[in-house]
């Protein structure tokens, strides 16, 4: 506790508080990392991603500290706002999973590939020359895990630096040959 600095050592004067005890608190870094049980150069990179510079005394607030700290750069509106819609998130994701809107990944990965390989069959038992049956399971591409997960890229190869044929792994696996 500060020693009060006024004419009397009473930190209360006719029922109120002395102006003294109403001074906020100062802390340089190294003091404010001992006294809140963090590394000082935690404490250094969070003041810094906070943009908080110590004042003219070359000190921090006890708001600064807390809000570097334990705010996250000391925004707590934006901090309740990602709360509010993280809950929405869980809110809706049970919501899909109640009306059976979610299709497990795994799954629907096992049950593509089962009709890939079983197509493959078919195409390769059918009485067509070789090249035909090639050109068949060329048409056919295994549906990577990805795209039951995030929007697919739907920028043509031309523009996306990729090249047409980054897809003959795939082929290779299907048919079990190299593309040709």
């Amino acid at each position: 506790m500060t020693t009060p600095t006024a004419e009397t050592s009473d930190p209360m004067l006719d029922g109120k508080p002395h102006v003294d005890a109403h001074r906020a608190l100062r802390w340089s870094a190294t003091r404010a990392a001992k006294e809140f049980h963090v590394d000082f150069k935690t404490l250094s990179k969070r003041l810094t991603a906070a943009a908080i510079s110590p004042g003219a005394d070359l000190k921090y607030s006890t708001l600064e500290i807390a809000r570097a700290l334990y705010l996250d750069g000391g925004d707590i509106d934006a901090e309740r706002l990602r709360k509010i819609r993280l809950e929405a998130d869980i809110l809706q994701l049970r919501k899909d999973e109640a009306e059976n809107r979610l299709l497990d990944a795994d799954k629907v990965l096992q049950v593509w590939s089962q009709a890939v390989l079983n197509i493959r069959g078919v195409v390769l038992a059918l009485p067509l020359p070789e090249a035909q049956r090639f050109a068949a399971l060329d048409a056919i591409v295994e549906i990577p895990k990805g795209e039951y997960v995030a929007k697919p890229d739907r920028t043509p190869p031309e523009l996306s630096g990729k090249a047409a044929d980054d897809d003959q792994s795939v082929t290779e696996s299907i048919r079990g040959t190299p593309a040709l």
